[in-house]
């Protein structure tokens, strides 16, 4: 016991050979005990130098994070980074960009919708777990902070911190939501230091912020298995309390005869408009009757709501 232990504490002569076999001798404690030691021993000095300076060494430092805000209200965004790309798209003026590395110069022809592009092609993200898109740099401001995520996103699931999309409605206002095809899709407003207000829908698809005071939500729902549709949600800002809402998109199968509403939505004039047509389809004989165009329109707010106390 005696040599084992003074090789453990890594002190004292190595055990020669005739103390060996007086150890055999004596027990077969001893034996095992001093099996250990050798093994022990023979550890300690084969570990790799890193694991003894971990605790020194220094870890590398982090990318630096690049994140740019949309300038235009119309801010084309593409599928690729080819010179015939389609416009996916156009972003808001303010939505932010998480900028993952730049493709050098190129030339965009344009879609009809968006002017053609000439210059650095930057491929980007819009939350953290999205896709790749691409924006050019003209259509970016410069660096600037990241949006308060953990802030935005505290009490939601951990789908918000991954897949929040965010707006910067003014340097220290934000407001973020996640694009899902489920229930309980999250909305985050973040107004100065003001408390975080959440809500949650069903089916978000897309996020629109006209002015400053009124946000536009895009959802997709089902109602039964014959019924099914699209409507945009008004929203105040900062108060996220409803204005009202309209369908452009609507299939409902009742009976032999199936009711379709297929439009879009725009913003003319302070208001939210929907059109398209109507009309109602025999399912029996695929025979369309009674359509005609359909308009609605519903006025955004002027003004924030006053905000609950």
């Amino acid at each position: 016991g005696a040599v084992a232990g003074a090789r453990v504490g890594g002190r004292g002569p190595a055990p020669t050979g005739a103390a060996v076999r007086r150890l055999l001798r004596r027990s077969p404690l001893s034996v095992l005990a001093l099996g250990a030691a050798l093994l022990l021993l023979a550890c300690t000095k084969s570990r790799p130098a890193s694991v003894d300076a971990g605790a020194d060494a220094k870890a590398p430092a982090a990318p630096a994070v690049d994140v740019r805000l949309t300038l235009r209200v119309q801010t084309p965004v593409l599928d690729e980074a080819e010179d015939d790309a389609r416009s996916l798209q156009s972003l808001e003026a303010g939505f932010v960009v998480w900028v993952m590395k730049s493709l050098g110069e190129r030339t965009w022809r344009g879609d009809g919708q968006a002017a053609p592009r000439s210059g650095e092609l930057l491929e980007a993200r819009r939350s953290k777990e999205d896709g790749a898109i691409y924006v050019f740099a003209q259509d970016l401001g410069p660096r600037t902070s990241a949006p308060p995520l953990d802030a935005l996103c505290r009490g939601l699931d951990e789908r918000c911190a991954a897949g929040l999309r965010v707006i910067a409605l003014s340097p220290t206002s934000w407001l973020g939501y996640v694009p899902c095809a489920g229930p309980s899709c999250p909305v985050a407003l973040l107004d100065g230091a003001g408390p975080v207000r959440h809500l949650l829908l069903d089916g978000l698809t897309r996020l629109d912020v006209p002015s400053t005071a009124a946000a536009l939500l895009e959802t997709r729902w089902v109602r039964a298995p014959t019924w099914t549709g699209a409507t945009v949600q008004v929203l105040g800002v900062p108060s996220l309390q409803k204005h009202g809402e309209l369908t452009f998109d609507e299939l409902h199968l009742d009976g032999g005869v199936q009711r379709r509403r297929l439009g879009r939505w725009s913003v003319d004039g302070g208001a939210l408009v929907v059109a398209g047509t109507e009309a109602s389809v025999d399912v029996a004989t695929g025979r369309t009757r009674n359509e005609q165009p359909f308009s609605e329109s519903l006025a955004l707010p002027r003004s924030a709501a006053p905000t609950p106390q």
